[in-house]
Protein backbone atom coordinates (compact mmCIF):
# COMPACT_ATOMS: atom_id res chain seq x y z
CA UNK A 1 0.00 0.00 0.00
CA UNK A 2 1.08 3.77 -0.59
CA UNK A 3 2.11 5.70 2.35
CA UNK A 4 -1.41 7.83 3.82
CA UNK A 5 -0.37 11.61 3.97
CA UNK A 6 -1.98 13.88 6.98
CA UNK A 7 -4.64 15.23 4.06
CA UNK A 8 -5.73 12.04 3.00
CA UNK A 9 -6.07 10.71 6.28
CA UNK A 10 -7.85 13.34 7.57
CA UNK A 11 -10.26 14.18 4.71
CA UNK A 12 -9.84 11.08 3.08
CA UNK A 13 -8.81 12.57 -0.25
CA UNK A 14 -6.17 15.23 -1.60
CA UNK A 15 -7.19 18.96 -0.75
CA UNK A 16 -6.75 19.96 -3.99
CA UNK A 17 -10.35 17.43 -4.79
CA UNK A 18 -11.27 18.91 -1.43
CA UNK A 19 -11.31 22.07 -2.39
CA UNK A 20 -13.75 21.60 -5.53
CA UNK A 21 -16.01 19.58 -2.85
CA UNK A 22 -16.05 22.74 -0.63
CA UNK A 23 -16.88 24.95 -3.32
CA UNK A 24 -19.54 22.67 -4.54
CA UNK A 25 -20.87 22.49 -1.19
CA UNK A 26 -20.47 26.04 -0.42
CA UNK A 27 -22.59 27.08 -3.44
CA UNK A 28 -24.95 24.30 -3.08
CA UNK A 29 -24.03 21.89 -6.31
CA UNK A 30 -25.78 19.08 -6.88
CA UNK A 31 -23.71 15.68 -5.68
CA UNK A 32 -25.03 14.32 -9.04
CA UNK A 33 -23.63 17.47 -10.82
CA UNK A 34 -20.33 17.42 -8.73
CA UNK A 35 -19.74 13.96 -9.63
CA UNK A 36 -20.50 14.42 -13.26
CA UNK A 37 -17.60 16.97 -13.31
CA UNK A 38 -14.82 15.76 -11.24
CA UNK A 39 -15.19 12.17 -11.85
CA UNK A 40 -15.82 10.72 -8.67
CA UNK A 41 -18.88 8.59 -7.65
CA UNK A 42 -22.12 10.32 -6.80
CA UNK A 43 -22.07 8.72 -3.43
CA UNK A 44 -18.30 9.52 -2.74
CA UNK A 45 -19.74 13.12 -3.37
CA UNK A 46 -22.64 12.25 -0.86
CA UNK A 47 -19.92 11.32 1.90
CA UNK A 48 -17.69 14.20 1.60
CA UNK A 49 -20.90 16.55 1.58
CA UNK A 50 -21.94 14.91 5.08
CA UNK A 51 -18.85 14.48 6.43
CA UNK A 52 -18.22 18.44 5.90
CA UNK A 53 -21.68 19.25 7.74
CA UNK A 54 -20.33 16.54 10.80
CA UNK A 55 -17.37 18.75 11.15
CA UNK A 56 -18.82 22.07 10.68
CA UNK A 57 -21.65 21.07 13.34
CA UNK A 58 -18.55 19.56 15.39
CA UNK A 59 -16.73 22.58 15.08
CA UNK A 60 -19.27 25.17 15.87
CA UNK A 61 -18.73 26.55 19.28
CA UNK A 62 -15.03 27.48 17.76
CA UNK A 63 -16.98 30.32 15.83
CA UNK A 64 -19.31 31.15 18.62
CA UNK A 65 -19.04 34.97 19.80
CA UNK A 66 -17.19 35.44 23.65
CA UNK A 67 -19.06 35.31 26.22
CA UNK A 68 -17.98 38.15 28.95
CA UNK A 69 -17.19 37.22 32.20
CA UNK A 70 -18.98 39.01 34.73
Amino acid sequence: TAPCTQEEFFFRMPFHTMDLLWFAYENNVSSHEVAEQTGLKELQVQHAFADFAQKFRATEYLRLSPQPIE
